[in-house]
């Protein structure tokens, strides 16, 4: 028997089925504002732990992985085998488009447009300084690539935490970085060269290791030639030279730095010791240090024009470091890098100095180029009376690795002393014209003990790995910009407490050695090859374009909102057309039945009037609310090509 279907069974049901579709177009429209973020905003205080805690994570992973694994040895089987892009070359394989607020480069490419860059979710890139960007990486660079490459599950995973879009970054001590998402910044015409990216000079990288730090560098300006494996220079002066303006570079914002020349006597080269700046617009520019970098340029060999000197009087350079240091704040952390070629005057006035230096809670490093075995031993006699450390300079290439033992120090003495981690840096204006951001990082440092060569033995100091950072875009987290700053202006901070105890519980260490993986040779499979010829600009490749140039406007979420508004509209056009049709059907010829008996009347509609409109037959399935109800619209954050 078929049941015949009376008209109020077809109203209700007809209700009943559009009450359905219009809850479905609700939940449809608003996921799809979400762009599969969480509904629920974040808090300005939770994103703040959100990030502390990730960049703490990132920091763990890296220090759990260190030594880097044996397949970076080529005698293993797969060693380096799958390739890292160079971020400073353009990118192969695909890319995703990712929404951000505002980017100066792409809104003047687009103007109008939804301001989005293209990056790779897939892997992360890498970025290492050199004079070319045909220069390869040198060994301790090609090591730290091919043993990090796992770590493109970590930074997957921390990313698709982040409601917003931010970049998650390792520098390593050796100059290398490896950053995630991967991004394309091989710029012909920006300010500063991608090739030219140094993570040690960056103040992300110094914020986290530079406890309140008093520099003095000690230059030996007297004449002597080098031997043939310093290709680059060909005497001692010039390289040294070198190596103190690449460490006026490497310092962080309330630092103190002052250089002396010495030969048979001492002279600082200004009277008391710069004090460091932040450089908001340009952070690797200090203006306050161009006065050191002009007179260490005018430094001329005292025996220019004369007979050469037979060594030079290390002590009075000494004394003059003790005076810089007792004009300033004694609760900073007092450093002094001695560049020597070991020709120095031994006497009992040297001695003394000494210790005084020792006894003043100052560090001494002294690196020396090759000398003769005498003057070797007597340099090593120094610096154990001194509590201090001597090493050989190998090279003039990569400069601030050959002084990895005292940026190693530095971090150490961060922990020793108390400091509280993670270290959020002032805002600044990003290297590569993103925005105005802010960082937190975290040193990290190789667990306590770990033997890290076949030779050494357990008790091994810590060493200095690199750096974690997460950089923080303002723009990106607007909404909730305000409460971010509060969170992070009441956030706890604790510099530490340097003092006599810290310094003698903090010994430097001679990290000559590199790692337990044997040598590499330069492989093809480290960088992945890339097309240096393309013929796409910079910009198109950077920038996805999103609209017609000239039309849009500038509010980017807003057209977002309305293509996901519009969406949902369409989605519910297709199910009321899919209901018509039912109805339709429903109401077709049906067979012939026999009379039912007589059934009571419908009961009267429960509202007076029986218009019922569809916003109407929403609330009254809807429960009553005493007040109005807010609507938190989840920011976008990326949008999928």
């Amino acid at each position: 028997m078929v049941r015949r279907w009376s008209v109020g069974d077809l109203r209700r049901s007809r209700v009943r089925i559009i009450v359905h579709v219009a809850v479905i177009f609700i939940v449809i429209s608003q996921s799809s504002q979400a762009g599969g973020q969480p509904m629920q905003r974040i808090r300005g205080d939770e994103y703040l732990a959100l990030i502390e805690d990730s960049v703490l994570q990132l920091a763990g992973r890296v220090a759990e992985m260190y030594p880097w694994p044996e397949q970076c040895d080529t005698d293993a089987p797969g060693a380096c085998a799958a390739c890292t892009q160079d971020e400073c070359r353009p990118l192969t394989g695909p890319t995703q488009c990712v929404n951000v607020t505002k980017n100066a480069r792409c809104n003047t490419h687009f103007p109008g447009c939804v301001a989005s860059i293209a990056v790779s979710k897939d892997e992360s890139r890498v970025a290492f300084p050199r004079e070319s960007i045909e220069e390869r990486p040198d060994k301790a660079q090609l090591k730290s690539i091919c043993g990090t490459k796992g770590l493109d599950g970590v930074f997957k995973d921390l990313y698709a935490k982040n409601p917003y879009h931010a970049s998650y970054y390792v520098g390593f001590i050796d100059g290398t970085r490896r950053l995630y998402p991967g991004r394309d910044e091989a710029d012909e015409n920006s300010l500063y060269s991608c090739a030219a990216y140094d993570p040690r000079k960056r103040p992300w990288y110094n914020a986290a290791i530079t406890h309140r730090n008093h520099l003095i560098i000690l230059i030996d300006t007297r004449y002597v030639p080098l031997d043939a494996s310093f290709t680059q220079k060909t005497d001692t002066l010039s390289l040294y030279k070198d190596f103190a303006q690449e460490l006026l570079q490497a310092v962080y914002d309330g630092d103190r730095v002052n250089v002396v020349a010495f030969d048979s006597k001492a002279r600082a080269l200004v009277p008391s010791s710069v004090v460091v700046e932040i450089n908001v617009e340009h952070p690797q520019h200090h203006d306050e240090l161009e006065v050191l970098d002009s007179k260490m340029a005018e430094l001329t060999r005292p025996d220019q024009g004369g007979d050469k000197l037979a060594s030079s009087n290390l002590g009075s350079g000494l004394q003059e470091a003790l005076r810089l240091f007792g004009e300033a704040d004694d609760t900073m952390a007092k450093n002094i890098i001695v560049f020597t070629n070991g020709g120095i005057l031994s006497d009992e006035a040297l001695n003394t100095t000494l210790d005084a230096v020792a006894s003043n809670s100052v560090r001494l490093f002294l690196y020396s180029t090759k000398s003769t075995d005498a003057n070797h031993q007597l340099l090593n006699q120094v610096a154990n009376r001194s509590r201090g450390i001597h090493i050989r300079l190998t090279s003039s290439q990569n400069r601030l690795w050959s002084l990895r033992s005292y940026f190693s120090y530095l971090a150490a003495l961060q922990q020793t002393a108390g400091r509280i981690m993670p270290f959020w840096t002032p805002s600044y204006t990003d290297y590569y014209d993103i925005g105005e951001i802010t960082t937190v990082t975290v040193p990290i440092l190789s667990p306590v003990g770990q033997p890290v060569g076949s030779s050494e033995k357990a008790d091994t100091p810590q060493r200095l790995i690199g750096v974690a950072g997460i950089d923080v875009l303002y723009l990106e987290i607007g909404d909730i910009l305000d409460e971010f700053r509060a969170a992070l202006q009441n956030r706890q901070v604790e510099d530490g407490v340097y003092d006599d105890h810290v310094f003698n519980s903090t010994m430097p260490y001679d990290d000559s050695s590199v790692d337990s993986c044997n040598e590499i040779s330069d492989g093809p499979d480290v960088l992945c090859k890339s097309d240096s010829n393309v013929k796409t600009k910079f910009l198109d490749r950077m920038c996805c374009r999103t609209c017609s140039e000239g039309s849009g406007r500038s509010n980017s979420k807003f057209w977002i909102y309305m293509g996901s508004s519009l969406g949902g509209l369409f989605v519910m056009a297709v199910l009321i057309s899919i209901l018509i049709i039912f109805l339709r059907i429903r109401r077709g010829p049906v067979a012939a039945v026999e009379p039912e008996p007589p059934k009571a009347p419908d009961p009267p509609p429960k509202h007076s009037n029986p218009h019922h409109t569809l916003t109407k037959l929403i609330a009254d399935r809807l429960p009553e609310r005493s007040k109005p109800v807010s609507i938190v619209v989840p920011t976008i954050v990326q949008v999928a090509t």
